[in-house]
């Protein structure tokens, strides 16, 4: 555990040894609940010193420079309002508080806390502790977390469109197609090209839904609306589609045209869930692997979790030997998903064609 924590959460952890003051500021200005901050509350200079935290769902594991015991501790929900900097008077003063049970690790300077209430999925929250070395120096802070997801559905990736006009309005957007129900919070999608992670939102999906991840959206625009409830007409944005709309606030381009891999992550567990792999017929023939540095590491985390059923490497990724290039992939064999626990994944189960033949949020045609 000792060896986890340092390895992953110490390089970022090392700014903590700025004055208290400094990292409120910090995260006054930030304001978002992320597993990545921290902040102090009060701190004396000569007590232990946070070294790192690992959160696992509901527990909690926070390691120290030195052996504390804790002397009081309580999760309280999380707010996004710049006003309201986490500090004692707003920890004290809050309703609500959920109680958490904790023990000490001596030997590894660790403290365990464990929720003793079901979280909200994902909902903000803060853990408020204060511990104290055996010198008597106290530390109180707060570590900021979200609800718990328990509830993951089984997801695949369905059909993706990567060409983008802003003429026609065509935008870059990649459709799920859920095999059983469940919560898509914590789950996310990678363009491996650019690197880019889209995180999927708190949304109860049904079995059979196809969901459409529309990667060009305009947080300006109230016609682009992520339909987190039953009502899928709420979204009148170009591009919406009869099923459920997901919009992403960005405007760069998100997929590459002539190369591509395309994956379903489960961020939470740490879990590759699905991913697809596409390119130009020229790009499959002329080169024996991927040309980045990214496109190979995304290729070989593929290849590692089992998603491709060959060797993930251009020739057999997904292109059209009647076109030079494609714009749209679509999945040919969802009904054979629904009916087996064999994930068949590879070329010959995708096809690509043309724009024309994009069927978002509905049964897919090719």
């Amino acid at each position: 555990m000792k060896e986890f924590i340092k390895n992953n959460f110490r390089p970022f952890l090392t700014a903590l040894g700025i004055t208290a003051f400094v990292i409120i500021c910090m995260y006054h200005t930030s304001c978002h609940i992320t597993p990545e901050g921290i902040t102090l509350i009060t701190n004396d200079c000569k007590s232990a010193k946070i070294e790192g935290f690992k959160i696992d769902g509901s527990d909690i594991h926070v390691e120290f420079s030195k052996n504390v015991k804790v002397e009081q501790c309580f999760v309280v929900e999380a707010s996004d309002d710049l006003e309201k900097v986490s500090s004692i008077e707003n920890f004290h003063n809050c309703e609500n508080k959920m109680q958490v049970e904790w023990e000490d690790d001596p030997d590894e300077f660790i403290i365990h806390y464990k929720l003793k209430e079901k979280t909200k999925i994902g909902k903000c929250y803060e853990l408020y502790s204060v511990v104290r070395d055996s010198a008597g120096s106290s530390l109180s802070f707060a570590l900021p977390f979200y609800g718990e997801n328990d509830h993951f559905p089984d997801i695949v990736i369905s059909e993706i469109n990567e060409a983008y006009s802003n003429k026609e309005a065509l935008s870059e957007f990649i459709e799920l197609y859920a095999l059983s129900s469940g919560n898509l919070f914590g789950l996310e999608l990678i363009s491996a090209s650019n690197e880019r992670h889209y995180p999927l939102p708190d949304i109860e999906i049904n079995k059979g839904e196809y969901i459409v991840v529309h990667l060009r959206g305009d947080e300006n625009d109230k016609n682009c609306v992520t339909e987190k409830g039953s009502n899928l007409n709420l979204s009148k944005a170009r591009g919406s589609v009869a099923a459920r709309d997901i919009w992403i606030n960005s405007s760069e381009s998100a997929l590459n045209s002539t190369a591509e891999i395309v994956l379903l992550n489960n961020k939470a567990k740490n879990k590759l869930l699905d991913c697809v792999m596409y390119c130009k017929k020229d790009y499959a023939f002329s080169n024996k692997d991927w040309k980045t540095e990214s496109l190979c590491k995304y290729a070989a985390l593929c290849s590692d979790a089992g998603l491709w059923n060959k060797p993930c490497i251009p020739e057999n990724a997904v292109y059209s030997n009647e076109r030079k290039s494609i714009s749209y992939v679509s999945r040919t064999n969802i009904e054979g998903l629904k009916n087996s626990p064999e994930r068949n994944n590879d070329a010959k189960c995708w096809t690509g064609t043309a724009k024309s033949k994009m069927t978002p949020g509905k049964k897919n045609a090719w």
